[in-house]
């Protein structure tokens, strides 16, 4: 026989099988995924800086089972779904600020769009013109 290989008895398989068992070869534990894995967590940020919240059942869901939070929150506090064209506005412009007195529900024609843009705007305008007054 060459050097570097032997055969296997039963003793030395018996002891592999023995080496095996433990939480990683363990098919309780092995490969679990997603809700499943010890750290899976239903909340993420999205690519835009919203909270989103992992609902599969939720009929607005995107393709990835998610929803935006501060939707839910403002659904729980209306006690029904939102409609298509119904959206909840910051009123901070912190879109991670999801408690209910910062968050109204506006129609799609009346969104304040880029709020905290404008507000930036006006206020370098502002300054601007005190700038040329001195």
């Amino acid at each position: 026989m060459p050097s570097g290989v032997y055969k296997r008895t039963k003793k030395h398989i018996e002891a592999m099988r023995k080496c095996r068992v433990g939480k990683h070869y363990s098919h309780k534990t092995e490969f679990k995924k997603g809700s499943k894995h010890r750290f899976w967590n239903p909340h993420k940020i999205s690519a835009k800086g919203y909270l989103i919240t992992y609902c599969p059942r939720h009929p607005f869901k995107n393709r990835n089972n998610y929803v935006y939070t501060h939707r839910l929150i403002m659904e729980k506090h209306l006690g029904r779904y939102l409609k298509k064209d119904e959206f909840v506005h910051h009123k901070n412009g912190i879109r991670d600020d999801n408690r209910i007195e910062n968050l109204a529900l506006v129609s799609k024609g009346s969104h304040p769009c880029n709020t905290f843009v404008k507000t930036l705007q006006e206020r370098i305008i502002e300054l601007e013109n005190k700038i040329k007054i001195k």
